[in-house]
């Protein structure tokens, strides 16, 4: 999936990108019906993505578990289809261009900004592996474990993923502002070290400002040297806004300046290491371009692939 000479470009948002576009969200499911309910408007979406440069389309299956389903009293046959056609989907579009791949997005089973809502290890075992199995029998290129926000699930969602399946499986987690844990308190570089150990192939920081993933990136580079273990590969795809706290409740605070700066913050996520880059929500396909359009490599790079 990697390049010697360039990241991986992961694309962008895809549940904001069609709300924008008029697509009405459930309310505790999100975007995740979209492969059925407007499957064309979601094909338009990853279609604006590669061609702005993606290498990667990521399914739009960040909500499609039978966990959710169920909170939701949606039939978990019906998510189950959902979940096939969003891979189907962005798997017809990437044919449309050369040597793309697929993702499928592997969320926290509760919500990512309360993490006093992860469930126990026996439910998330057995849910996670579920939603794996969904997504290889759609057919995804590789999996992304996007927005993880607790240690205990993370590790839980990664076991489970290495035990059905032997291609990549990208660790992306969700930051606290300081930089050094996820969101949920746990250590970031001891969480991002158990995930490695038990078959993680890269890991990755999302939905936060780029100020706090590049605090976080830091922390990541004391991950250590291929002497130590296989290549390390780091990645990011940040915020356009800033997160903020009022009355318990997690809210976002849009950044005026985070579409004018990106040229310069591509520039610094290259110099902290990232080999995999992308945008998260707040962020659009004219965006991930001019990402594209500044990257500027700092240093020689040698890893291979996970």
């Amino acid at each position: 999936m990697l390049s010697e000479a360039a990241p991986l470009w992961l694309d962008g948002p895809t549940g904001t990108q069609l709300e924008a576009h008029g697509f009405r969200s459930h309310p505790r499911l999100w975007t995740a019906l979209a492969s059925i309910d407007d499957p064309e408007l979601l094909a338009s979406v990853h279609r604006r993505y590669l061609q702005a440069g993606a290498d990667c389309v990521t399914a739009n299956t960040f909500r499609t578990t039978a966990f959710a389903a169920q909170l939701a009293g949606v039939d978990v046959a019906r998510m189950r289809a959902c979940a096939r056609q969003a891979v189907h989907i962005a798997r017809q579009v990437c044919q449309e261009f050369p040597s793309r791949f697929v993702l499928g997005s592997m969320a926290p089973l509760a919500d990512c900004y309360q993490p006093d809502r992860v469930p126990a290890d026996c439910v998330l075992e057995r849910e996670h592996a579920r939603n794996v199995d969904w997504l290889l029998e759609a057919g995804c290129d590789g999996l992304l474990l996007e927005t993880q926000g607790v240690a205990r699930e993370a590790l839980c969602a990664v076991r489970s993923a290495r035990r059905l399946w032997d291609g990549p499986i990208l660790v992306s987690f969700l930051p606290d502002d300081r930089g050094d844990a996820l969101l949920g308190g746990d250590d970031l570089l001891q969480t991002a070290r158990a995930c490695l150990d038990l078959g993680a192939s890269a890991i990755l920081l999302n939905c936060a400002h780029v100020a706090v993933i590049l605090r976080a990136l830091r922390c990541l580079s004391a991950l250590g040297s291929p002497t130590d273990r296989a290549p390390i590969w780091l990645g990011a795809y940040p915020n356009a806004a800033h997160r903020v706290k009022q009355a318990g409740q997690w809210l976002w605070q849009a950044d005026p300046d985070a579409a004018r700066r990106l040229p310069l913050h591509t520039r610094q996520l290259a110099a902290h290491g990232a080999l995999i880059v992308g945008a998260c929500c707040g962020f659009g396909p004219d965006d991930l371009a001019q990402m594209i359009a500044a990257w500027t490599p700092d240093r020689m790079l040698g890893p291979s692939a996970p």
